[in-house]
């Protein structure tokens, strides 16, 4: 916004600012709020699709000795009081949910006809934005050429 610290006081550039200061500060307020979350190293099965019944937060898993897999609550809002879980356990128990969830044909039909019908559209803006970005480059061999 053309203001910088130097020496810890704020000092007013010179240069002309790139953005005014209330969207600045509309800027500052967005990334001072909830911190982003971060992707995991590593993939696990149940990852981003439990939350905690006492707290609400997100489960998360770690790895133990290099091959055993435990869930528990982030802690996000504080301890809880919930205990880890292995993977191996909550599979048996999230089965015995699941195992009584029945989806008529026609509705397995008509989502895996819009699953197929998404992937052909999103196929197609794909290959436009490579067909997109190489007609510069094209553009650019060949006016290198004369």
């Amino acid at each position: 916004m053309g203001d910088f610290r130097w020496l810890r006081r704020l000092q007013h550039g010179s240069h002309e600012a790139l953005v005014s200061h209330e969207t600045f500060r509309q800027v500052q307020h967005v990334l001072g709020g909830k911190p982003r979350v971060k992707l995991p190293k590593s993939r696990h099965a149940f990852m981003g699709l439990l939350t905690c019944a006492r707290c609400g937060c997100q489960l998360t898993a770690e790895t133990k000795k290099g091959r055993y897999v435990y869930y528990h609550c982030t802690g996000y809002r504080g301890r809880c009081g919930n205990s880890y879980i292995r993977q191996e356990e909550l599979a048996v128990r999230l089965g015995a949910v699941v195992e009584h969830i029945q989806i008529p044909t026609e509705l397995a039909d008509w989502l895996a006809e819009s699953l197929r019908k998404n992937h052909n559209a999103m196929e197609q803006t794909r290959q436009e934005s490579i067909e997109d970005a190489a007609t510069p480059q094209r553009a650019i061999e060949v006016g290198s050429w004369v």
